[in-house]
């Protein structure tokens, strides 16, 4: 029996100070282990996480998953980083924060994790240019996915949607002043076409 199965008893829910992130790969694994069903973490180092996690929960199923995928990426990779999933989701945001129409703050955002942000032109002054941003969200993007294809990843599908929200309205004197923030969300889904 697994760790978990030996700790439970009818009144008593056994408490568990492990590794957070790789809990819930442990609890898909133990709701429908058959391996076919099972989505692996998506880099090698993960997958060593998540194996660490399975010899200590004592849940040989998963361990045999996890060695034998490991190896046999080992084998084909010279990158430990590198995704070893056929299929992934990567999620591309521009978030502007407008003040009346000037572009004051622009942040890009990739799976969640902001990798860069500019601010110009608050309180009047001349903000970032539309041909600044463009620029700087598609270099992102082709950058991400330049590195997912020397891993052997090929677009599939994008998809995109927009969205705007109102931060605040100020007034001084007569004039008013509407500031907003704008979203925009590019979704890419890419297949593993190439070892």
């Amino acid at each position: 029996d697994s760790i978990i199965a030996a700790c439970r008893t009818p009144k008593k829910v056994p408490f568990i100070d492990r590794d957070p992130e790789m809990f819930p790969y442990i609890l898909n694994f133990l709701r429908d282990p058959l391996p076919q069903y099972f989505v692996l973490p998506e880099t090698c180092h993960q997958k060593k996480k998540l194996l660490r996690e399975a010899v200590y929960y004592n849940i040989p199923g998963l361990v045999k998953l996890l060695e034998s995928n490991l190896s046999s990426f080992e084998q084909s990779s010279p990158d430990p980083d590198a995704p070893t999933a056929r299929f992934l989701y990567i999620t591309f945001e521009r978030q502007l924060t407008y003040q009346e129409n000037n572009v004051v703050s622009a942040s890009y955002v990739v799976n969640g994790e902001k990798v860069k942000e500019e601010t110009k032109g608050w309180f009047g002054k001349k903000g970032i240019s539309m041909a600044e941003v463009e620029s700087a969200f598609r270099f992102e993007i082709s950058k991400t996915l330049e590195r997912y294809s020397n891993f052997g990843y090929d677009l599939q599908h994008v998809d995109s949607a927009v969205s705007s929200t109102s931060l605040r309205s100020t007034t001084v004197g007569d004039k008013a002043s509407f500031d907003h923030l704008q979203s925009l969300i590019v979704t890419t889904f890419l297949e593993r076409t190439r070892p």
